[in-house]
């Protein structure tokens, strides 16, 4: 009995792997035509027919509702309102006196208002003139963008070239209604969904030449964002187009290296869709937290202390088309403790060594040159291991700070030594040590500490 169920067994275990490995090669031989094959269907745009706006609250001290997003082509960018426009009152009617208990309720019910009515009449407050306007609008035909739902995801960061360039790589997974591209594909090679992994960086190329796919640019002066690779595209059971894709991008950074070694760096990557799509981030908040984990686990130097999203659009040039953008925005703070514990202690410590001529007896001149100048020599060292990090500003740095007033106590503990002597020898002193040596044993150090914080604290305040 149990040698029959074992033989059962096998050949359920064989069928049902013959049949995966059967699907599996069907989907693999449709994601090579997708690939490979000769065509370019790239329609994306779908007709709609309403006012072409979006409305939204301000936040809730302002009491006030205004045009979040005026959609291209439409009636309400024909009719001239812009994004960020105070909207004051529909058919007559100011939204002061046509509140429902809140303004986002108001809203809700304005937009389901709006949607039963064929014109209106809008009075609004143009945002950057103050000027009030009036307006008629109808509905009518126009091609609205598909709604895209990204997911952006800082994948990997290197600061780079003594900090004035960052190389991030981003992970963007999109999703969007395109039943243009779907139905054309459904129809073409007779499937109801696919999923493709593109196995090779470079085919990249072949699938931007067949779909309209919602990849960002970048216009920000010298930096440079290009497609990496797209991981995959398919259409997923609900019937949308989905995408995996990795962008390189490096930016110049913004950081103020005056207070190296405390000072923090600021990146801002945008992301500009020229090419249509009306643009969605989706849990942006909760992947902002994960990027936080992931990438301060992968750097040493730098530490991510904030990063944030934000929204904004762009005109075309001499046009008033615009398109959407998403700046997503990092700051970094140097790990300051590194230059404290491997510099700034040593650096302190030499000058403390140097300092050690004001115990050495009078009479040993040679012993005393000898530590003042291997100290200043020391100093030296270390102004080239920390120099090598940061451009070369011709501001001063915190750090240039603390190493120049080393130098000049290290050199006046040098000169005094010198001094000490002379004066020893020509008056006479009795005893092994001149009383200037004696009195500055203590003065000195105490005198170049307050140095220090005097010119941390002036540099600080300058920058």
């Amino acid at each position: 009995m149990k040698l029959h169920y074992f033989k059962f067994t096998k050949y359920i275990i064989t069928f049902l792997f013959f049949c995966f490995s059967k699907s599996l090669f069907a989907m693999e031989e449709i994601c090579q035509k997708i690939i490979f094959d000769e065509f370019a269907y790239t329609e994306y745009g779908e007709n709609t027919n309403d006012f072409g706006f979006y409305i939204i609250d301000a936040e809730p001290t302002e009491d006030r509702l205004y045009f979040d997003f005026i959609y291209n082509e439409s009636p309400a960018f024909d009719a001239g309102i812009r994004q960020y426009d105070d909207l004051i009152a529909i058919d007559g009617i100011e939204i002061f006196k046509n509140s429902y208990g809140n303004f986002e309720e108001t809203r809700d019910k304005i937009i389901e208002e709006l949607n039963s009515k064929e014109s209106i009449n809008l009075k609004y407050l143009v945002y950057d003139t103050g000027e009030t306007k009036e307006v008629e609008l109808s509905k009518n035909n126009y091609q609205l963008d598909p709604a895209v739902t990204n997911n952006i995801y800082l994948d990997s960061f290197e600061v780079k070239e003594k900090s004035k360039k960052t190389d991030a790589v981003f992970y963007l997974y999109s999703y969007w209604d395109n039943q243009k591209v779907i139905n054309f594909i459904r129809e073409k090679y007779n499937v109801q969904d696919f999923f493709c992994f593109i196995n090779e960086p470079e085919n990249i190329n072949e699938i931007l030449n067949k779909f309209w796919i919602p990849i960002p640019s970048t216009e920000v002066r010298g930096a440079t964002l290009e497609p990496k690779r797209i991981r995959y595209i398919s259409i997923d059971s609900s019937g949308l187009f989905a995408m995996e894709l990795f962008l390189n991008y490096q930016i110049w950074n913004g950081t103020n290296f005056t207070l190296f070694p405390f000072d923090r760096l600021n990146a801002e990557f945008e992301f500009q869709y020229p090419d249509g799509g009306d643009i969605y981030l989706e849990n942006f908040e909760e992947n902002e937290k994960k990027d936080i984990e992931t990438i301060n686990d992968m750097i040493y130097e730098w530490k991510l202390v904030e990063n944030s999203t934000e929204f904004d659009t762009e005109k075309y040039a001499d046009s008033d088309t615009v398109f959407q953008m998403t700046k997503y925005i990092i700051e970094l703070r140097r790990e300051y403790w590194y230059y404290i514990l491997k510099i700034v202690m040593p650096v302190i410590f030499i000058v403390l060594i140097s300092f050690s001529v004001f115990w050495i007896k009078n009479q040993e001149l040679e012993a005393k040159l000898n530590v003042s100048i291997v100290s200043l020599l020391a100093l030296i060292a270390y102004n080239f291991v920390y120099n090598s990090e940061i451009p070369k500003v011709s501001s001063l740095t915190i750090m240039d700070t603390i190493v120049l007033i080393s130098y000049l106590f290290a050199g006046l503990a040098t000169a005094v030594s010198v001094y000490s002597y002379y004066d020893y020898r020509k008056d006479s002193i009795e005893g092994d040590f001149n009383p200037i040596d004696k009195k500055l044993r203590y003065l000195a150090p105490i005198a170049y500490f307050l140095s220090i914080g005097s010119g941390i604290a002036a540099v600080w305040k300058l920058a």
